[in-house]
């Protein structure tokens, strides 16, 4: 029985570390993103405001 105790506190332990990692890299690629449509969006508006 504390075996399997412990197997599940690995488990969840595991489970737990995975999230955070994908947490992170969603929170990365989310700064990224909203970088690149800044970038995007300043562009954009440069060449509306030449035009007009």
């Amino acid at each position: 029985m504390p075996q399997m105790s412990n197997m599940n506190w690995i488990f969840l332990m595991f489970i737990f570390l995975f999230n955070l990692y994908l947490l992170l890299i969603m929170i990365y690629y989310f700064i990224n993103f909203n970088k690149m449509m800044y970038k995007f969006n300043k562009k954009m508006l440069n060449n509306f405001l030449l035009e007009w």
